[in-house]
This record gives structure tokens, C-alpha cells and sequence, in this order.
């Protein structure tokens, strides 16, 4: 059983840069940004922690 990174969340994956894989969730409304918030956090640290 895999773990999602945004359980209850529509999940889709799309095409990124130099044929990479990129994940893209649906948010429904302001409100989900609070349901998201330790994953957009940790998102943010690996992105920063590449520069």
C-alpha cells in the first residue's frame, strides 16, 4: 500500500520538465490550503534546500 502525500485529495500526474513526472492536486477552495499545509511546507523545504 503506498502512502499519498494528500489523503482525500484528487491526485493527478502530469508531464514536468526534462520528461520528469510531476504530481499537480486539485484544491477545491481557500480552505484547503489548511488541510495542506504540512505537505506545501515540506514541498517547500526540499525545493529550498536544492539551492
Amino acid at each position: 500500500m503506498s502512502k499519498t502525500p494528500a489523503p482525500g485529495f484528487v491526485i493527478q500526474d502530469v508531464p514536468g520538465v526534462n520528461a520528469e513526472m510531476v504530481s499537480k492536486i486539485k484544491i477545491d477552495s481557500v480552505n484547503d490550503f489548511d488541510r495542506l499545509k504540512s505537505l506545501i511546507l515540506r514541498c517547500y523545504e526540499i525545493e529550498a534546500g536544492k539551492h
